[in-house]
This record gives C-alpha cells, structure tokens and sequence, in this order.
C-alpha cells in the first residue's frame, strides 16, 4: 500500500496537465465528504427518503423487506 509520503513524492513526478487532473479530481473528492451547504437534517432525511423510495418502485413488498432485513441484520438476500 501506498503512503501518504510515497503519494506526495509521486505527485512531484507528474505533469503539468496530470497535476491539472488529479486538482480536479481531489475537488471533486473535497466536495463530496463537505456537508451540503445550506440543506438542514431534514432535507437530507426527505432526500434519503425519496430516493429509497424510488429504489423500492418496482419491487414487491416482500423483496423490498427482504433487503431492508438484510441491509439492516446481515441477512442474505436469496437470488431470484
């Protein structure tokens, strides 16, 4: 496994426009471990909502207990 000092030293080899990639990409990275500006803890609970809500269209209510059961205990899903 790489070090964080063997990354840094790996860094100085790069290029100019490979430096410009990994900026980006450690932007990218950044503002995906920032909380979201601005958007209250029930926002987030609405949005988690929604979108397990959009997941669940389409199954049945058994499979859709099936996987909260197994997300929730570590049970194993059966294939289908």
């Amino acid at each position: 496994m790489m070090t964080l000092h063997d990354l840094m030293n790996a860094v100085n080899d790069l290029s100019y426009d490979e430096l410009q990639q990994l900026r980006l990409h450690i932007d990218e990275c950044v503002q995906q471990l920032q909380p979201a500006q601005g958007i209250t803890p029930e926002d987030r609970v609405q949005r988690l909502e929604a979108a397990a809500a959009a997941l669940r269209e389409g199954l049945s209510e058994e499979q859709a207990a099936e996987i909260t059961a197994a997300m929730s205990w570590g049970i194993k899903i059966s294939s289908q």
